[in-house]
């Protein structure tokens, strides 16, 4: 509309539910130039019908009167919904009112969608504009995004269609098949050093939603192999395992130990314990924070790691991580992965302190790890006759 100039829309004037003569309260009231604008919007709900006509004609037709007596034109009503189509009630206001002004039923009613206006919103928000009104900007997408009202369908492209087979055919002819004879190999060599397929997993774990909110996790960007040590016992609750992680969003491979800190007087008994044997790890070793395999954080300074975080950690349910990191180029024998495994399970162990938490809080059963064997007289390495402790 020739109204709507650059200067007039930097000039609007603009109210929140105003109150129309007559008593109809629209969502907002605009002026733009000489331009008197009604904006009715709709979330789920439909438009009502008041003083025994329907919504938008008794808004257009204050609305009206409210012109008049301004010396503005208009008015221009705007219906916004979340459907895809136009409500029927938009054609039935059009054939109602009677425009006293240059404008035409239709001009004088319009209607247009939330996607409509996120569309426009993601236009604007590539100007140069503060700090503050991006802000904004990103909170109303953000939840426009959460009310399912950001986005509308307007097809597909095919070459994305193509890269998107194309990926699929590479993981499911080549990365899947490579890492379950990794795998087969991981378990079997792992036998020897006490390295076991986790007892309370039954597979390749991938744990993700298929709602239509989260079309970001629709496609597999991590497996994560489940482990644990002999020693460690009957895991009871799904609080903590050795691992093997493979992400694709971010392409790497991660061999580790992961424990979920449940808050309790067990934990803080064991707190400190807890905290030393974090503090301590060698360097190689990344120790994070994270709610999902999907986004892990980055590695902590060990300086943060304090009884306090640890009690933070605990409420918010989220997992201590602790591991090795490999570029899937970079890591050529399942000997890597491990190495890393054994000396983490041992320590664990050695420590005690991680362990003994988990098994106060029910996670770990140890009174069904396998017995430790004393060392024979034979071994030429061990000058002790006493049995180890686990």
């Amino acid at each position: 509309m020739q109204h709507l100039t650059p200067p007039a829309l930097d000039s609007a004037l603009t109210q929140f539910w105003p109150t129309l003569p007559g008593g109809a309260e629209p969502d907002v009231l605009m002026v733009i130039g000489s331009l008197l604008i009604v904006i009715e919007a709709k979330y789920h709900s439909g438009f009502g019908t008041n003083w025994e006509q329907p919504q938008l004609v008794v808004e257009f037709n204050q609305a009206q009167r409210l012109a008049s007596s301004r010396g503005l034109e208009g008015p221009v009503v705007v219906a916004i919904t979340a459907t895809a189509t136009e409500p029927m009630e938009i054609g039935q206001a059009i054939e109602l009112i009677e425009p006293s002004g240059r404008l035409s039923p239709r001009e004088s009613v319009r209607w247009c969608t939330w996607q409509s206006i996120a569309k426009a919103i993601e236009v604007s928000s590539e100007q140069s504009w503060g700090t503050g009104h991006q802000a904004v900007v990103e909170d109303v997408l953000e939840l426009m995004t959460k009310r399912e009202v950001r986005y509308m369908y307007e097809g597909f492209q095919l070459s994305d269609w193509w890269l998107l087979g194309a990926a699929a055919e590479a993981a499911s002819t080549r990365v899947y098949p490579t890492i379950a004879v990794f795998t087969r190999e991981l378990i079997a060599e792992g036998a020897t050093r006490d390295i076991v397929w986790s007892s309370f997993d039954s597979g390749v774990v991938w744990r993700d939603s298929k709602h239509l909110s989260n079309t970001d996790r629709w496609h597999r960007d991590y497996v994560e192999l489940p482990l644990s040590h002999n020693q460690f016992g009957k895991k009871v609750k799904p609080n903590c395992s050795l691992y093997v992680l493979f992400t694709f969003n971010n392409p790497a491979i991660h061999s580790g130990w992961w424990f979920r800190p449940v808050p309790s007087e067990t934990l803080t008994n064991h707190a400190a314990g807890i905290v030393a044997w974090l503090q301590g790890l060698p360097d190689e070793l990344s120790v994070r924070q994270t709610a999902t395999w999907r986004a892990l954080g980055a590695p902590l300074d060990r300086t943060a790691i304090t009884a306090a975080w640890l009690e933070k950690v605990s409420r918010t349910g989220d997992t201590i991580c602790v591991d090795r990191s490999w570029s899937p180029d970079e890591l050529t024998s399942t000997e890597q992965v491990l190495d890393v495994l054994s000396d983490l399970a041992a320590s664990l162990l050695d420590d005690g302190a991680v362990i003994a938490s988990l098994e106060a809080d029910g996670t770990l059963d140890r009174s069904q790890a396998p017995a430790a064997i004393p060392p024979t007289a034979s071994d030429p390495d061990d000058d002790s006759t006493d049995t180890p402790s686990i």
